[in-house]
């Protein structure tokens, strides 16, 4: 285990320890989310305790000590037996009282271990819609592991009606799961038309050009592929676009041959880890998302936040995102011109962006602003125990 927070100076009656199975290679809403939702717990004293899957980088460790956590980096995958003896020992350390398991799938036993440790207060959040493209017995074993796991567990927080959906088909009982959404900063994600002349200068983009962008893991999941093939066919129809790819992954390579094979690569724009997102989306005209099994979808509510029409599948919980018809166009998974179909709608007719774009920021203010969701948050903590009175 590598410790890459400093002592905390201020007293903490109760620890909470967060089981994290990632690690932030930059600063997204997801961070954002959690560092504050650090904060709110620091402020009613309790002491959070991070736990990633990898170290993060200095000035990310920074941002979450600052909002008063402490920050440790601990592989599961490197040693398991390790792993379990070291949480043991965190729980004894900062007097854990609250243990937070992102996902059960990945920390498998985890529960049942900081149950033999004496904590009852198990609160886990599932982000995992992978059930719902299971069949037969890999379904049946899924279904299994779940209850299993989470028969130690108090209370399960899933990030949407969807999520929810799947942990009730793998027969836990209604009462245990409810719907939490995350957040994202709106002071950071709004609206700036001002950018978008800037990234047509940078990439000497004509001013009739559509700007189109997608920001998304390049893995089979996200179905980016969907993406390119609509692509080509509005190429096909001499449409004008360009498409900003932010993000990257093992696919990278085979859809950048797939772009010359289709004529063009001289339309698509690889932008790699992309730090500044926002800035992205604040060019854009159209936002193009193709996955079909997203828990929440940060992206996607960036994206309207910052003005800017969403065409995306209609499948997970997206549609508890996008309006379709009022913020977005929704349509079928993995169809190549369904995507062109719609992206041509909103390219060729610029009112209709402009009507969609400007109803997304009202919308995230109402539903999914980030202080809104640790609010939301703080009450999933409250039913399994957490005392919000607590005060420093």
């Amino acid at each position: 285990m590598t410790d890459i927070g400093r002592s905390d100076p201020l007293p903490s009656p109760e620890g909470v320890l967060f089981l994290l199975d990632h690690f932030p290679r930059v600063w997204t809403s997801l961070q954002e989310f959690e560092s504050r939702l650090c904060q709110a717990l620091r402020e009613k004293g309790y002491r959070p305790v991070l736990v990633f899957s990898e170290n993060c980088r200095l000035e990310l460790k920074e941002k979450f000590e600052s909002a008063g956590a402490v920050v440790l980096a601990l592989n599961y995958q490197d040693n398991k037996l390790e792993y379990w003896r070291q949480i043991g020992r965190l729980v004894s350390q900062y007097t854990v009282s609250v243990v937070y398991v992102d996902s059960l799938p990945y920390h498998g036993l985890m529960p049942w271990l900081v149950r033999t440790r004496g904590i009852r207060k198990i609160l886990h959040c599932n982000g995992d819609g992978g059930i719902a493209g299971s069949r037969g017995l890999k379904r049946a074993a899924i279904k299994l592991h779940h209850r299993a796991m989470s028969w130690p567990t108090r209370h399960i927080v899933a990030w949407s009606q969807f999520v929810k959906q799947q942990m009730l088909a793998t027969g836990i009982s209604d009462r245990k799961v409810t719907v939490a959404f995350g957040g994202i900063d709106t002071a950071r994600f709004k609206p700036d038309r001002s950018v978008r002349k800037e990234w047509v200068k940078r990439f000497n983009l004509s001013e009739e050009d559509t700007i189109v962008s997608t920001i998304s893991f390049l893995r089979r999941i996200k179905n980016p592929q969907t993406i390119l093939e609509a692509c080509g066919l509005l190429a096909k129809r001499a449409l004008p676009f360009h498409l900003f790819v932010a993000g990257d992954g093992e696919m990278l390579p085979e859809l950048q041959n797939r772009c010359r094979q289709m004529g063009i690569a001289e339309r698509v724009h690889w932008l790699g880890k992309f730090p500044q997102p926002e800035t992205l989306l604040q060019a854009s005209d159209i936002f193009v998302l193709a996955s079909i099994g997203e828990a929440f979808g940060f992206v996607t509510v960036e994206a309207m936040a910052c003005g800017v029409p969403v065409v995306a599948s209609r499948a997970g919980a997206t549609p508890e995102l996008v309006q379709d018809g009022a913020t977005g166009l929704l349509v079928n998974p993995l169809d190549p011109d369904a995507f062109a179909d719609a992206i041509e709608r909103l390219l060729e007719n610029r009112d209709l962006r402009r009507q969609m774009g400007a109803r997304g920021p009202a919308i995230v203010r109402d539903r999914f602003q980030v202080d809104k969701a640790v609010e939301n948050w703080m009450q999933e903590f409250a039913r399994v125990g957490l005392n919000l009175k607590v005060l420093l």
